[in-house]
């Protein structure tokens, strides 16, 4: 857990007789942390206001393209050592309650994140040199990154949580019968295996012939417990109408549901480009122009791919186990990860990128015959990283 804000001699500017200028900067930022994080308001001219500004941006960002589960003091800790100073942090800064995993690749995929958010803040990584020198200061910068972290995820889940239900229909405008209530203050309880569409949707790929036997035995088998839905299995959603569960041919058109492209415009190109892809809610600049983003990545699909698990689910809050059993959006999260960026060059992982640069970002340029892997027999992740482990 990152320790709260207190006050530094470095949040004062004039702390230091003649700062260099990167030092002035620093200092700035500091400020602008310590504003932040106390609730107070300057004008976006100032100083600080404008020296955080771009770290407030990146920290929105970091969610819908980085991790929405990523454990910054872990990340820092872990990055600095490995770029900046091996001996940095002792415990006493950061927190004494960190744990560093031996485990290499965890390792890997925390220095990774760590290495993609310094891309996202020009200048970070001097920044982070400058920091080394009063590492009291770190802690309410990390703090800054989890509060917009989870206030960004909220958004998201809140945007999504009743226009993500006209989503579910592959016809537009379907009526969805029984109805889901839509209106505020209302719980998810009439969602997930409590309603046969969301069910459905959410049942894994390769158990759809025997949910289709009997629907409602089915969920009700799963709110009882006797069958598990797990983080490894593909559920419906993420493929297109009509797919039929070949264990040899999972990557066929993987990820390219309805439900999925739907939500993900939703948070990428703006609510309006759902059912007119290219449009704009008017007046505002949808998340990925703000960011520069026309073309799609790995960790955009599966974090949408996880929204839209979460919309459809009875769970009202994002850590909220009650209605979801052991299900876990974090190591379904990170399976898709993996699925996606374990080998980028796979010719099925490329159709993937390249459909979502067609129908959400309208890059017709992106044309290619797509590709059917031939694949091992077992767990539906394992199967096809089973090509390339």
């Amino acid at each position: 857990m990152v320790p709260p804000a207190i006050d530094h001699p470095g949040n004062n500017p004039e702390h230091e007789p003649n700062p260099s200028p990167r030092r002035r900067q620093l200092n700035c930022l500091v400020q602008g942390v310590s504003n932040f994080l106390k609730g107070q308001n300057e004008k976006p001219q100032s100083p600080a206001s404008v020296a955080v500004a771009p770290y407030k941006k990146a920290a929105r960002w970091i969610p819908r393209v980085v991790s929405p589960f990523t454990d910054f003091p872990t990340v820092f800790r872990l990055g600095m050592r490995a770029d900046i100073d091996p001996e940095f942090d002792n415990g006493a800064n950061l927190g004494n309650d960190i744990h560093i995993t031996s485990d290499p690749a965890v390792q890997e995929k925390h220095l990774q994140i760590y290495r993609t958010i310094l891309t996202l803040v020009p200048g970070f990584s001097d920044m982070l040199t400058e920091y080394q020198f009063t590492p009291e200061s770190l802690p309410d910068l990390l703090r800054l990154f989890d509060i917009l972290l989870k206030s960004t995820r909220s958004d998201d889940i809140k945007s999504i949580r009743n226009d993500g239900i006209s989503y579910l229909h592959k016809t537009p405008h379907t009526i969805i019968t029984p109805r889901i209530r839509l209106e505020s203050g209302t719980r998810k309880d009439d969602r997930g295996w409590d309603h046969l569409l969301t069910a459905r949707l959410m049942c894994p790929l390769k158990l759809l012939q025997e949910y289709e036997a009997d629907p409602e035995r089915f969920c009700r088998r799963v709110m009882e417990g006797e069958i598990v839905i797990r983080a490894s299995d593909l559920p419906v959603y993420l493929f297109p109408e009509g797919t039929v569960y070949n264990p040899n041919a999972l990557t066929a058109r993987i990820f390219q549901g309805h439900v999925i492209v739907r939500v993900y415009r939703h948070i990428f190109t703006s609510p309006a480009s759902v059912w007119s892809p290219g449009s704009r809610t008017k007046g505002r600049k949808s998340k990925g122009d703000k960011h520069q983003m026309n073309r799609s990545c790995a960790r955009s699909i599966a974090y949408a791919a996880l929204q839209a698990r979460h919309m459809m689910s009875s769970v009202e809050q994002w850590s909220d186990p009650a209605f979801d059993g052991t299900f876990s959006y974090e190591q379904y999260y990170n399976n898709l990860c993996r699925l996606l960026e374990t080998n980028p060059d796979l010719p099925w992982v490329k159709e993937t990128l390249r459909f979502y640069d067609r129908e959400v970002f309208l890059d017709a340029g992106n044309t290619r015959n797509n590709a059917i892997e031939e694949l091992p027999e077992g767990n539906d992740i394992d199967a096809i990283l089973g090509l390339v482990e």
